[in-house]
C-alpha cells in the first residue's frame, strides 16, 4: 500500500459521495505516510511517487498532468499571501526533486526539472530546469 494508492482511494469514495470515508482514508494516509494530499485532488495513474511519496504535501486545487515524477517530502501548495491565491499547475512529464517546494498560481512547463530542495515561486518554462532558493532556471532545452 503506498500514499498514492490511499489517495486514489480517497478520491473515488468522494466522487461516490461517500466523503465521510473519504476523510477516513486520507487521516490514514496522513498518519503512516505523514502524506497530506487532498482526497479531492486528481492525481492521474501515469505519476509516479519514489520512496513511497513519504512526506509529500499537495494542495487540493492543484492540478497534475500524465507522466508526472514526485520525489518525497515535496510540497505543491497554495499562495504564499492573501493576494496571490492558487495552487500550481504541474505539465506533463515533470520531475520534482526531493524537498522541493512549488508555491503559489504557478505553471511548471513540460518536461521541465526541479532540483532537490528548490523554492518555485515563478512560472517555469518547458525543458528547463530550475534550482535554487527562490529558484532559477539554470537550463532551457527546447525542443
Amino acid at each position: 500500500m503506498t500514499p498514492l494508492t490511499l489517495q486514489r482511494i480517497a478520491y473515488k469514495l468522494n466522487k461516490c459521495h461517500f466523503t465521510f470515508f473519504a476523510k477516513i482514508v486520507n487521516t490514514a494516509n496522513n498518519l503512516i505516510f505523514s502524506c497530506d494530499i487532498k482526497y479531492t485532488t486528481n492525481i492521474p495513474k501515469t505519476t509516479i511517487f519514489d520512496h513511497y511519496g513519504h512526506g509529500v504535501i499537495i494542495h487540493a486545487d492543484t492540478k497534475i498532468e500524465e507522466h508526472v515524477r514526485i520525489l518525497h517530502n515535496v510540497t505543491l501548495g497554495g499562495g504564499r499571501n492573501a493576494t496571490q491565491k492558487g495552487a500550481p499547475h504541474i505539465c506533463e512529464g515533470v520531475m520534482i526533486g526531493t524537498g522541493a517546494c512549488v508555491l503559489g498560481p504557478i505553471k511548471i512547463g513540460k518536461y521541465s526539472k526541479i532540483g532537490a530542495n528548490a523554492v518555485v515561486i515563478s512560472d517555469v518554462p518547458e525543458y528547463a530546469t530550475a534550482v535554487g532558493v527562490p529558484a532559477k532556471i539554470i537550463t532551457n532545452n527546447s525542443k
